[in-house]
């Protein structure tokens, strides 16, 4: 009956989290909220109109309705003190008290890596998100992301593409699907093992100003939080900042001086963040330590390649380049350089993007 008493409480102020909180400080459980006389309410400072509010909400037969509804859609939800919902103290009086789900939640000894970037993302931010995602799977990390085209769909796609768990959380109810575009990938990610969360009740429509609130639940459900390609001014940087006051380390993915997309994660490096080009990038640093960290260690450092193949492996990125630059790079003849490449091709480290350009697969 008490996780009625949540779903009332968070109806009543419709996810004014602050103003949630801030009656749990005074009267400890939605419970004792529901329950206490007018009298008591008012004379413990709150403002009338709240009070009001308290009252006129009261139904218990319309609580046990909603509570019914959401079941038969197949939603589930968690509440505060439940064993199952994360630990959202960092957030302090922003912290979400009810989580809406399908799929399932992280678990409380889970990894969980936030990966978020531009919508309108380019070629390399995607390739980058892609593999970033790629390398989370293989060392047994989640990626927690929020369904957005782009570097977000990305990521979780990278992340189920190599047999990884991810999650999405959501600007609206989550028995919608928003982006529209991306319902074939809300549907995975629940068919593998993740899940669709959000702290809006079902039916809630997505809304502009929602999905700056819902990146704070994205950092927060993340031990560390990636930023691939950003804008000077973007929701991507709110994540990051929400991450920074939370307590969680923040990496940023360089990009080339001048590309729009690449300044707000070159700003953020300037003012701290971490490095990173390779998933590695954390396990040498002694940032997180996964069991599978020494065989990914082991088989990123030594590809097992002829001394030639690894010379022309090492001069390709994730940017496509010319055979000549690589040739060149590698003090090689152009055709042992197309030979070489054509070897790392079949080994599948490589792809030839267009005609003569070769990038890291």
């Amino acid at each position: 009956m008490e996780k009625i008493y949540w779903l009332w409480l968070s109806d009543l102020f419709d996810l004014n989290v602050f103003n949630m909180n801030l009656l749990l400080g005074i009267f400890d459980s939605p419970e004792n909220i529901y329950k206490l006389k007018e009298k008591t309410l008012l004379n413990s400072g709150i403002n009338e109109t709240i009070v009001n509010r308290i009252i006129s909400s009261r139904d218990e037969n319309e609580l046990c309705k909603k509570f019914g509804n959401i079941s038969r859609k197949g939603i589930m939800f968690s509440c505060y003190g439940d064993d199952d919902f994360p630990d959202f103290s960092s957030l302090g009086m922003l912290q979400p008290r009810v989580l809406y789900y399908k799929g399932r939640l992280p678990k409380k000894d889970e990894m969980t890596i936030a990966m978020v970037g531009a919508r309108k993302c380019s070629e390399y931010g995607k390739n980058v998100a892609m593999m970033l995602a790629g390398q989370a799977a293989h060392i047994g990390a989640s990626v927690v992301s929020g369904l957005a085209l782009g570097i977000d769909m990305w990521s979780h796609k990278g992340t189920i593409d190599n047999g990884g768990t991810t999650y999405a959380v959501l600007g609206c109810g989550t028995d919608l699907c928003y982006p529209a575009y991306n319902e074939r990938l809300y549907d995975e990610i629940i068919e593998k093992g993740g899940g669709i969360i959000s702290e809006y009740r079902p039916g809630t429509p997505p809304a502009k100003y929602r999905f700056p609130l819902r990146n704070r639940i994205i950092s927060g459900l993340s031990q560390k939080v990636i930023i691939i390609e950003a804008k000077k001014q973007s929701g991507s940087l709110i994540t990051a900042k929400a991450a920074l006051e939370q307590g969680k380390d923040v990496y940023a993915v360089p990009g080339r001086i001048g590309d729009i997309l690449s300044e707000g994660c070159n700003e953020l490096i300037k003012e701290g963040a971490g490095i990173i080009t390779d998933i590695g990038d954390l396990l040498i640093q002694g940032q997180i330590i996964m069991e599978n960290q020494n065989e990914y260690i082991e088989k990123n450092l030594n590809l097992g390649l002829e001394k030639d193949l690894q010379v022309l492996y090492s001069s390709v990125d994730l940017l496509p380049k010319s055979i000549d630059e690589i040739a060149m790079k590698c003090n090689m003849d152009i055709a042992e350089a197309v030979r070489g490449m054509t070897l790392l091709q079949l080994k599948g480290l490589v792809k030839e993007n267009i005609k003569n350009y070769y990038s890291k697969n």
